[in-house]
């Protein structure tokens, strides 16, 4: 299965006006605007692995800005 989605603003991270009239400050510091994520969810009930990786472009090289990679993993038992 794929998937590509497109996000042209982000309210949450990169601020502006509010629909109250009010301002949204910028989240910083912000990932980068170009990321990958790539998943894999097996499942043999009542079993279930999902594995996540994001992984983000044109971000800072050191610090927190350049960390913010990462992967999720999680198992399910569904009764």
């Amino acid at each position: 299965m794929g998937r590509v989605a497109h996000v042209a603003h982000m309210a949450l991270a990169e601020g502006g006006k509010r629909v109250n009239g009010g301002e949204q400050p910028k989240l910083r510091p912000y990932p980068g605007r170009y990321v990958t994520l790539a998943g894999l969810h097996v499942a043999r009930l009542p079993f279930t692995v999902h594995v996540t990786y994001y992984r983000y472009y044109r971000q800072g090289r050191s610090g927190i800005a350049g960390s913010s990679d990462w992967i999720n993993l999680s198992f399910e038992y569904r009764f």
